[in-house]
């Protein structure tokens, strides 16, 4: 008997070795992932020229409308580092028409945080993020996150970062005023992960 029960349990414990070593490989290769995301992205966008310059090409592929005329046909002013209408002359801010538009911060700030918001399930709120961007004031902080939320609730809350990226280039927000003691937060949900492709 104990032969017997000995030959049946050499299988089952066989069995559960290896379901603990998938699971193991399962949640590391999970942990690698994320890491390797962050490194990517911290690679990518090193400072605040590398944001800019990836910032522009997205408005560049998005279409630039003049406010002035309506014309979605316009030049490059590097010296003036703005968008010229070819229509009227019409100068236009590398955040004009975004919602980014009035925003003191600068466009690394926004990627961070929206690098943040689509990498994580977690909630996050105005004084976490400006904790992690150290960023001295905190209503430009609740501002942006607001703006976000915004953003977010006229589309399906599935976004990855360049997603997320192409639908702040495509939307404006009127100016948000807020006191110092109001605090937003911005819950972004998956699927399932996603690669984020920069």
């Amino acid at each position: 008997f104990l032969k017997l029960k000995s030959a049946f349990l050499t299988p089952i414990s066989a069995l559960c070795v290896l379901f603990l070593y998938i699971t193991v490989f399962i949640f590391a290769s999970i942990y690698f992932y994320k890491n390797m995301d962050l490194l990517n992205f911290i690679e990518r966008f090193q400072d605040e020229n590398d944001c800019f310059e990836y910032f522009k090409s997205i408005r560049e592929k998005s279409g630039i409308i003049c406010k002035k005329c309506g014309h979605n046909k316009h030049i490059w002013l590097a010296g003036k580092v703005q968008f010229e209408c070819k229509q009227c002359g019409n100068r236009i801010s590398i955040k004009s028409g975004t919602v980014m538009e009035n925003s003191k911060l600068p466009i690394k700030c926004w990627f961070i945080t929206i690098h943040i918001l689509t990498s994580s399930k977690k909630t996050f709120s105005a004084l976490e993020i400006q904790r992690y961007l150290g960023y001295p004031e905190y209503k430009s902080v609740c501002e942006m996150l607001h703006n976000l939320h915004l953003v977010m609730d006229k589309g399906s809350n599935e976004y990855t970062f360049k997603g997320l990226l192409f639908a702040c280039v495509n939307n404006q927000i009127p100016r948000y005023e807020t006191t110092n003691d109001q605090q937003h937060s911005l819950h972004v949900s998956f699927s399932e992960p996603e690669n984020q492709h920069f």
